[in-house]
C-alpha cells in the first residue's frame, strides 16, 4: 500500500483558502492545535481519484518570514514534513500582494497549484487574469475559480489527481529575472548549499532568506555548514548593508511585474459595494452604534433562538433523571446518576445551542469582512489608552478565546505595547462568558434578557476601557504608531462554510472545555457528598469559610463556589450551580430563587473577574512574569468586586 499524500494549501488571510478546504475535505476534517503553540490545526482527508489523501489547511500568511506564530507554523511544516503538493490560493482581487507569497514559494521548487479565487468578484470588478500567461510566467498550473460558487473546483480535483497520480516534479528553474544581481547572489548560495544533504532540497530558499538576514535560518546553516563555507556565505551576503531590504523590494517588485502583466483592470460604471458600505460603516458618526447594535442583534437572536432548544433539552434531561430516580433505590447512586452524570452532561449539552449561534453569527460578521472595519474605527480609541492601533486586533480576538488573542499579542513590535494589550485581553468578555451569560438571563430576567446581557456587555467593555487607561498611565508610557492595514471587499458567506466551522467549533468545546466541566461536575457532587458527618461535604466548609466576603455582594454558598470552579473553565460555573442546587432543570431553580438584583451583580462580577486557568498560563508565558499575572488577578478580583458592589446599589435604587 502506498503512504498517503499529504497537501498543503497556503495562502494570505482573507484568500478563502479555509473554504476551500472545507469543499475538499466535507466533514473529515479534525481541528487541534499545533505542537508547542496554540495556532488552530486543521487537516482532513479527501478522496481524489483512486488516493486517499490528507490536506492541511495551513494558517493564513502574508508572506514566509516567521514574523507571526502563524508564519512559523506555515513555514515549518514546508520545511520540515512531507509536502507532496501545495495548493497555493490566491485572493484574484488582490493579485500583486497575493504573488508576494508565491514568489517565495516558487524558491522552495515545491510542486504546486496556483488556484486564483473569488472568480464571481473578479468578474463583477469587471477584472481579466490571463491564466495561461501567468501559468507560463509561474511555470505551474493555474486555475481560476470560486470558493464561494464553487466554480473551477472541479477542475482543481482533476489536477490534484492528475499530478499526484503522475508524480509531477517541480521545475527546477526559478524563470524570473535570470540577470538580477539578487537572484545570481541566490544561485551563488544554492550551489554551495547544494553539497549537503540537509540543505540540497531548500537550496534556493534558504539562499533567498539568508540573503534577507532571516534569524531562524542562520540559526539552521550554523548547525549544518562547516565554517568555512559558512564564512564565505556570511562574506557575500555583508557586503551589502540593505541587502535584506532589497530583498523583500525586489519580491514585491516582481509580484508588481507579473501582476501587471497578467492583470487587466476595466473602468466600472458605477459605485463598487465595498465603497458604499464603507461610506456607513466607517462613518464617524455610525461606526460605533451599528457595532453595538450588531452586538445586541448577535444577543438577541442567540437567547431567543438558543433559548428554545435549550428548554426542549432541559426537558429531555429532567425526564431522563425522572426515570432513572424511579428505577434506582439506592440515594446516593440515584443522586449521583441523576446529579453527578446527568447533571454534569446535560450543563455541558444545554451549551452548544448557545455555543452554535454565537460563533455562527459571529463568522458572518468576520467572513463578510466587517471585523476588519471594526479594527480600523477602533484604532483612535485604542490610541488614548496608550495603545497600538494593532492591539485592537487581538483585542477583538478576544471576544472568540482569550487564549489566541493574547498569543497575537506577540505580532507588535514593542515589549510595552505586547504587555498591556495582554493585560487588557482578559477584561473583553469571551464566548465562554457569554455564552454562560445568556443562559443564566434568560432564567434571571426573563423576556428581558437581551437587553441585561447588551447591557453587561457594554459594562465589561467599559471595564476593559478604564482599565486600558490605568494600564497606559502606570506602565511603559509611550507614544503608539498608527495602524496601516488591508481592509477586505464585503463578501457574502457561504453557508455551507458557516456551518462548517461552527460545528467544529462545537466539537472543539466538546472535546476541551465540556470534558473539563463535566469532571468538576463530579468532583463537585463528591466534594458536597462527603464527609457524610456534614451536610452538604467538603464543599460546603470551603463555601461557608469564603462566603462572608462575597456576602455584602448577594451570593449564597452555592454562587461563591461557582465562581471558584469558573476559574477552570467558566462554562463550569453552570454544572457547578446545577449539582450544588440540585436542580432539574437549574434555569427553574434559578428563575424561582434568585432576585433580578443578585442575577445582575453576579452575572457582572463573573464578566470582570479572573479568566480562565488556560488564559492565566499563557499570560505567564508571553509576559515571562508571575507579577503581571497575580497583578492582573488581584486587580480584576478587586475590580470586579467594586464595580458589582456599586452596581448592586444602583440596582436596588433603580429598581
Amino acid at each position: 500500500m502506498s503512504p498517503m499524500h499529504n497537501i498543503a494549501i497556503v495562502g494570505q488571510p482573507n484568500s478563502g483558502k479555509s473554504t476551500i478546504f472545507n469543499f475538499l475535505t466535507g466533514m473529515n476534517q479534525t481541528v487541534g492545535n499545533w505542537p508547542g503553540v496554540t495556532v488552530e490545526k486543521k487537516e482532513g482527508r479527501a478522496n481524489l481519484g483512486n488516493d486517499e489523501v490528507n490536506i492541511i489547511d495551513l494558517p493564513g500568511v502574508y508572506g514566509l518570514t516567521p514574523l507571526t506564530p502563524d508564519e512559523a507554523v506555515t513555514r515549518s511544516y514546508l520545511l520540515d514534513e512531507k509536502v507532496d503538493l501545495v495548493i497555493n490560493v490566491l485572493d484574484g482581487t488582490a493579485m500583486e500582494r497575493s504573488l508576494f507569497l508565491s514568489i517565495q514559494l516558487l524558491f522552495m521548487k515545491l510542486p504546486v497549484i496556483y488556484f486564483i479565487n473569488m472568480s464571481d468578484v473578479v468578474k463583477r470588478k469587471n477584472i481579466e487574469i490571463e491564466t495561461n500567461r501567468l501559468s507560463e510566467l509561474l511555470g505551474e498550473r493555474v486555475i481560476l475559480g470560486s470558493g464561494r460558487t464553487e466554480e473551477g473546483l472541479d477542475s482543481l480535483k482533476r489536477e490534484i489527481s492528475r499530478m499526484l497520480a503522475e508524480e509531477v516534479s517541480p521545475k527546477n528553474k526559478i524563470g524570473i529575472e535570470y540577470d538580477n544581481p539578487i537572484f545570481k547572489k541566490i544561485n551563488t548560495i544554492a550551489s554551495i548549499l547544494s553539497s549537503w544533504r540537509e540543505t540540497e532540497k531548500f537550496s534556493s530558499f534558504f539562499s533567498l532568506k539568508l540573503i534577507e538576514d532571516d534569524e531562524e535560518i542562520k540559526e539552521r546553516m550554523k548547525k549544518i555548514l562547516c565554517e568555512s563555507r559558512l564564512g564565505e556565505i556570511e562574506g557575500m551576503i555583508s557586503s551589502d548593508e540593505k541587502s535584506s531590504f532589497k530583498v523583500v523590494d525586489w519580491l514585491y517588485s516582481i509580484s508588481r511585474g507579473i501582476s501587471g502583466e497578467v492583470v487587466t483592470k476595466g473602468r466600472l460604471s458605477y459605485i463598487p459595494m465595498t465603497e458604499q458600505l464603507d461610506n456607513v460603516f466607517l462613518s464617524r458618526y455610525f461606526a460605533i452604534p451599528i457595532f453595538l447594535a450588531l452586538f445586541l442583534m448577535i444577543f438577541f437572536l442567540t437567547f431567543n433562538v438558543g433559548g428554545h432548544i435549550n428548554n426542549f433539552l432541559e426537558l429531555v434531561f429532567h425526564n431522563l433523571s425522572l426515570f432513572v430516580s424511579g428505577h434506582v433505590s439506592s440515594k446516593f447512586i440515584s443522586d449521583f446518576l441523576t446529579i453527578g452524570i446527568i447533571g454534569g452532561v446535560g450543563s455541558v449539552l444545554t451549551l452548544i445551542p448557545y455555543i452554535f449561534i454565537m460563533f455562527f453569527l459571529l463568522q458572518i460578521l468576520e467572513d463578510t469582512g466587517y471585523m476588519a472595519r471594526i479594527a480600523f474605527v477602533m484604532d483612535k480609541h485604542m490610541h488614548k489608552m496608550g495603545l497600538h492601533g494593532k492591539s485592537f486586533i487581538p483585542v477583538i480576538m478576544g471576544f472568540g478565546c482569550s487564549v489566541p488573542a493574547v498569543l497575537a499579542a506577540r505580532t507588535l513590535e514593542t515589549r510595552s505595547d505586547r504587555i498591556k494589550t495582554i493585560l487588557l485581553i482578559p477584561f473583553i468578555p469571551c464566548s465562554s462568558r457569554l455564552t454562560v451569560i445568556i443562559l443564566l438571563s434568560g432564567a434571571v430576567f426573563g423576556s428581558s434578557a437581551p437587553l441585561y446581557i447588551f447591557t453587561l456587555f457594554i459594562l465589561s467593555i467599559m471595564m476593559a476601557v478604564l482599565s486600558g487607561l490605568i494600564f497606559g498611565k502606570f506602565f511603559y508610557r509611550e507614544r503608539s504608531e498608527g495602524l496601516i492595514m488591508e481592509l477586505p471587499d464585503y463578501k457574502a458567506p457561504n453557508l455551507k462554510h458557516l456551518l462548517v466551522n461552527s460545528y467544529f467549533k462545537i466539537e472543539d468545546f466538546l472535546k476541551k472545555a465540556g470534558t473539563l466541566i463535566f469532571f468538576i461536575s463530579i468532583i463537585i457532587f463528591f466534594a458536597s457528598y462527603f464527609p457524610l458527618g456534614n451536610r452538604g461535604g467538603a464543599i460546603d466548609y470551603i463555601g461557608h469559610f469564603l462566603n462572608p466576603l462575597f456576602r455584602p455582594l448577594g451570593f449564597d454558598t452555592e454562587m461563591t463556589v461557582s465562581l471558584i470552579t469558573g476559574f477552570f473553565a467558566k462554562e463550569s460555573v453552570i454544572s457547578t450551580l446545577s449539582v450544588l442546587y440540585n436542580a432539574d432543570p437549574l434555569t427553574g431553580y434559578i428563575s424561582s430563587h434568585w432576585t433580578s438584583q443578585n442575577g445582575f451583580t453576579f452575572l457582572l462580577f463573573m464578566m470582570i473577574y479572573i479568566p480562565c486557568i488556560a488564559t492565566a498560563v499563557v499570560i505567564k508565558e508571553e509576559t515571562k512574569s508571575w507579577r503581571f499575572l497575580f497583578g492582573l488577578i488581584a486587580y480584576s478580583i478587586l475590580l470586579a468586586y467594586g464595580i458589582s458592589f456599586l452596581a448592586r446599589i444602583i440596582f436596588g435604587i433603580v429598581f
